[in-house]
């Protein structure tokens, strides 16, 4: 099943939205599962800009994750849609930021 990311940055416009391959599903899967689950919060998004990304995921990939969406946001945050618990964020894969490697997945810059 895919898992979709849409790039939350307009307001007044549909946001740029993209399916991961397996391969980056795999990866984003695994990167999710090692996160520290941590508090309840109540996460302020700006109102205009950008505001991070909106990762829904399902099947497979929401069974192994635990989650059903989940918003990364600026400054390494990730929160869970489903249950409103900040996840505790480290370095992706290759020593890189979650937001990094989401923007990485869109290798095409053609976001549907």
């Amino acid at each position: 099943m895919p898992v979709q990311v849409v790039l939350l940055v307009y307001s007044g416009m549909p946001d740029p939205r993209w399916t991961l391959s397996d391969d980056q599903a795999h990866m984003f899967v695994k990167y999710l599962t090692e996160l520290k689950r941590g508090d309840i919060v109540r996460e302020q998004l700006p109102i205009l800009g950008y505001k991070g990304f909106q990762v829904s995921l399902s099947g497979v990939h929401a069974v192994q994750a635990g989650e059903t969406e989940v918003h990364v946001g600026p400054n390494h945050t990730v929160t869970s849609t489903t249950t409103s618990r900040q996840l505790i964020a480290k370095n992706a894969p290759n020593n890189i930021s979650l937001e990094q490697f989401l923007i990485s997945t869109d290798s095409s810059g053609k976001a549907e």
